[in-house]
């Protein structure tokens, strides 16, 4: 058995290497270039949002100094180690660096980079180095495009059309988790920023409800902000669901409950069933507890209080009982015993009284309930007294 599944491994790793070579065969073909071609945007608007790019710029001393430094040759250099290219490309660095002072150094080094790789380029066009500098780009609104040349303008915005459809067209590609809610946001982002590109926003906004949730629930410790923006998206679901199964004044409900189950919540006809059967089981378990006075007439969660207080406060009444008049004194059965001898002197204090001075300690399984005298205490303070005063007489 092992060999077979070895075998199988085996074929599903050629025909993964045999897809991947067709898909860059195809990649690297200049009618799949061309394809990527899109019209010119009529209006483009500015969406810096430093909260987006904030954990994604690089201020790495040695990319800023090798920008700054290698200027004209800066796509030339191919001894830096393969993380640093990788932000080198992905232009992490270009938000790093002054609006005022670098604003041309910004412009000249992106307009050099579309010079040398203008078409699909299998180490500098991966979807997340693409997401990346997608992101970049547009958020760098003033570098690039505020005040500057027009034509350069068009050369930028025109790549940044190809690279989104490059992103779109296989963004199935990628697995899910981080990447892929990054590139969604990118897409947004381009929709946002370009006229007539709205359907990247649409898309975009679409699956990234489902792309968060899949990703919280792969996290060991959801983010608070993660769990907030589905609370958020889960509110809006429960206030579209009222909306579609309220009826409305002299007409019927928009849906029914079944339909606004399956095209709101997503809940399969399985799923229905189940929370029918569910909220009916709920409601038989709720009428059992309403019924519990009349099941359970004593709990004796309160026996030790009431051995201590001769109190019975633990018992429930019996539901088929009724209570006693207000004033009236208890039927206790049988004729009323006659009243005790008068034997003289001071009443005695009875043991009720006494015991009310008793403290419940805890309960012992062997010598059972634990208690504090403390009437032994105050005669022991009574003697002591008489003590004192004698002492003070003499």
């Amino acid at each position: 058995m092992s060999n077979f599944n070895t075998f199988n491994l085996y074929l599903l790793s050629l025909k993964k290497s045999f897809q991947d070579g067709l898909r860059e065969k195809k990649f690297k073909s200049s009618n799949y270039n061309v394809s990527l071609g899109g019209i010119q945007p009529h209006r483009i608007y500015e969406s810096s949002n430093i909260f987006l790019i904030q954990d994604l710029v690089n201020n790495d001393p040695i990319i800023l100094n090798s920008v700054r430094k290698f200027t004209t040759n800066l796509w030339k250099i191919t001894n830096l180690e393969n993380d640093k290219t990788k932000k080198l490309h992905d232009f992490s660095w270009l938000p790093a660096l002054n609006i005022k002072t670098e604003k041309e150094l910004g412009c000249l080094i992106v307009d050099q980079w579309i010079n040398n790789f203008s078409n699909y380029n299998e180490k500098y066009w991966t979807l997340d180095i693409i997401t990346a500098r997608l992101i970049n780009w547009i958020s760098s609104y003033e570098i690039i495009f505020k005040n500057s040349d027009l034509i350069f303008r068009s050369k930028v915005i025109n790549n940044i059309v190809k690279q989104t459809k490059h992103l779109f067209k296989n963004i199935g590609l990628i697995s899910g988790g981080v990447d892929k809610i990054k590139s969604l946001a990118a897409l947004i982002l381009v929709g946002n920023s370009f006229e007539q590109y709205e359907e990247y926003t649409q898309y975009g906004l679409k699956n990234l409800e489902d792309e968060l949730g899949n990703f919280t629930l792969g996290l060991t410790n959801p983010s608070k902000q993660a769990d907030l923006l589905m609370i958020d998206v889960w509110k809006e679901k429960v206030t579209l669901y009222k909306d579609m199964v309220t009826e409305i004044p002299n007409t019927i409900q928009p849906t029914s409950a079944t339909w606004a189950k399956k095209h709101i919540f997503g809940f399969s006809d399985e799923d229905i069933k189940l929370e029918i059967q569910q909220i009916r089981l709920e409601r038989a378990v709720s009428a059992e507890l309403d019924n519990t006075a009349t099941i359970i007439t004593h709990t004796g969660l309160f026996d030790n209080v009431d051995k201590l207080y001769h109190t019975s406060t633990g018992s429930t009444q019996n539901a088929g009982g009724a209570p006693p008049e207000p004033g009236a004194a208890p039927d206790m059965g049988g004729a009323m015993p006659p009243p005790p001898p008068d034997m003289g002197g001071d009443m005695p204090v009875g043991e009720s009284k006494k015991d009310n001075l008793n403290i419940l300690l805890e309960n012992d399984n062997i010598l059972g309930d634990t208690f504090i005298d403390l009437s032994k205490g105050r005669n022991s303070l009574g003697s002591m007294e008489d003590q004192l005063n004698k002492l003070l007489n003499d």
